[in-house]
């Protein structure tokens, strides 16, 4: 048996509590004859005659006959026809009314031929049924009889927006996946930002500022380095005069004469172990930072260190061959200590990639 609902059928996409539909089957029917009188609900006899005027007076039995034996049972295809109407006055309730009508394709259900119709002809039984509907189920999920098929497919452009909201979830979810990395990352960009800046207190006057400064009570005119640590000195000499120069790690500061960014003899043997020490190691790399002495305009000599330390960084990249990408070029201006022309404050600083790292992890 095939059902349709007729309201979804023709109203698809609309819920309504009222619908109609109609069901058809097909079917097998196996029956037994019972044929009684009506007077006193005896059983037939088997030899009961009757004379059939449709026939021309003919006498025939009253019960069906074949091949001279009287028939008890008897089968036939059958044919349920159902209209139903419901009313769906809650999730789990409906209360309905339903008319069946079944047709069979023999005409011999009452057992006896004289109530048989003339010719070819069918059975037919019917019946009207009122119901209540229990719809398992339907309180946790929707049940099929509740929804349209709004509901059960929905629209095309409804179904893309779930997948936008979908994708706009997993985006979301990478993002604050990125932004908590970026908060992380962010207080050590501030951390490093302020210990590689020049600008600050420098209580001790030896060009390392105070939040960096390792050692805060280093004497006047000690080379340091980085963090403000003494570094040790090495006399040497270019032509015939004598220079006090960093000794620290074997690599000194590169110098230069007042008011020049041209490089001497020393300077240049200073630049060849630096670019031997990167050729060494392809993953180093430096700044160099350039400085001044006192003497002169802030602004000028802002801009003069700077020269420096792109002269520098210049002999490294067309000497040397050592990629560009791997020097930072840096002027941090003149040097507060000694106020007068002072070759140890005229000079450029080697900074690696190491000592980055140190300062981030302290």
């Amino acid at each position: 048996m095939g059902a349709v609902n007729l309201s979804k059928l023709f109203f698809p996409r609309k819920n309504y509590k009222l619908s109609f539909s109609v069901a058809v089957g097909v079917g097998y029917a196996h029956y037994k004859y019972d044929v009684r009188n009506q007077a006193d609900n005896s059983k037939v006899a088997d030899n009961t005659t009757y004379i059939d005027n449709k026939y021309n007076g003919q006498v025939r039995p009253v019960l069906l006959v074949a091949d001279g034996k009287v028939l008890r049972y008897g089968a036939a295809v059958t044919n349920p026809v159902i209209i139903s109407m419901e009313y769906n006055f809650s999730k789990p309730f409906a209360i309905g009314a339903k008319v069946h009508y079944r047709s069979y394709a023999k005409d011999n259900l009452e057992g006896v031929t004289y109530l048989n119709w003339n010719g070819v002809t069918n059975d037919y039984i019917g019946a009207g049924t009122i119901y209540l509907r229990y719809k398992i189920g339907s309180i946790k999920r929707d049940h099929l009889m509740n929804i349209s098929t709004r509901d059960w497919e929905p629209e095309e452009s409804l179904q893309q927006i779930a997948g936008l909201r979908g994708e706009m979830d997993a985006i979301k979810s990478k993002v604050e996946k990125v932004e908590k990395k970026v908060d992380a990352i962010i207080p050590r960009l501030d951390k490093l930002e302020a210990m590689i800046s020049n600008i600050g207190p420098d209580s001790d006057n030896d060009g390392v500022i105070d939040i960096r400064d390792l050692d805060p009570n280093t004497a006047p005119n000690t080379a340091v380095d980085f963090h403000g640590r003494p570094l040790p000195i090495m006399i040497s000499k270019s032509g015939d005069k004598t220079y006090s120069t960093n000794a620290g790690d074997e690599i000194p500061s590169v110098y230069f004469d007042f008011d020049k960014i041209s490089l001497d003899d020393l300077a240049l043997v200073t630049i060849s172990k630096i670019a031997q020490r990167m050729q060494k190691d392809q993953s180093l790399l430096v700044e160099v930072r350039g400085y001044t002495d006192y003497l002169g305009d802030a602004a000028y000599n802002e801009k003069l260190s700077l020269r420096r330390a792109e002269r520098v960084k210049k002999e490294l990249v067309t000497v040397w061959g050592i990629e560009d990408g791997r020097i930072i070029a840096n002027g941090k201006g003149k040097v507060i200590q000694p106020q007068v022309q002072y070759r140890p404050n005229r000079r450029c600083d080697f900074f690696f990639s190491n000592d980055i790292v140190d300062i981030l992890n302290q």
